[in-house]
């Protein structure tokens, strides 16, 4: 090291230069962080799921026409069911052009409705007008396991059609102030799509065989 004052070279470890006697800067000594300091500094997220985050699920499915706040965990359930039920009964690129539909309808419609865009509240409302409509898709790609006859099929195009008009329902119900042709458009393109998959299964069937009983 160098004396600041007269430029004299001195030993590292010199507090005063020994030829004009200027007092030197000490030399910080580095701050060692304990390992438990830098434990309680470095937060690592910690994901807290608990039966609270699934049970406005039951009350949906009690009454889907009236409101719940419904968090992520529960949307994503949903999103798993529908896509499951759909992969069951119609194969999995079906299942994903389903979803993709139902959930961009419900997006649009309560979007365009509320005029503003509020990621968390949006997510909430698309959940719970799906919630039903991918349960009863679930149950239908369950008895689609069974042995396939008429009474099966019958049962499942059922299902199908209650989930469309429950979808239907709670979309009118949400979407109060939107343009009903602009509803009835939205929603007629759903069916069409959803329609359309079901017939390309049944059509599947038949082609290997329909009992009828």
């Amino acid at each position: 090291m160098f004396c600041k004052n007269c430029g004299r070279e001195l030993p590292d470890e010199s507090l005063f230069c020994g030829y004009c006697g200027a007092q030197l800067e000490e030399k910080s000594e580095p701050v060692s962080i304990s390992d438990e300091s830098q434990e309680k500094s470095i937060k690592v997220p910690k994901i807290n799921i608990s039966a609270d985050d699934f049970s406005p699920l039951l009350k949906v499915i009690v009454n889907p026409f009236e409101r719940y706040d419904l968090g992520i965990y529960a949307a994503a359930l949903v999103a798993l069911i529908g896509l499951i039920g759909g992969w069951i009964q119609f194969g999995f690129g079906y299942a994903l052009l389903i979803m993709a539909v139902f959930y961009a309808a419900a997006a649009g419609i309560i979007w365009f409705n509320d005029g503003r865009f509020e990621p968390a509240q949006l997510l909430s409302d698309v959940t719970q007008l799906l919630t039903v409509p991918v349960l009863l898709m679930l149950v239908s790609g369950i008895f689609s396991l069974i042995t396939v006859n008429s009474f099966i099929v019958m049962f499942r195009l059922f299902l199908m059609a209650f989930a469309l008009i429950i979808f239907t329902m709670t979309c009118a119900k949400r979407a109060e102030s939107l343009n009903r042709y602009v509803l009835a458009a939205v929603i007629a393109l759903v069916t069409a799509i959803a329609a359309s998959c079901a017939l390309s299964t049944l059509a599947e069937i038949a082609a290997n065989g329909l009992s009828f009983y």
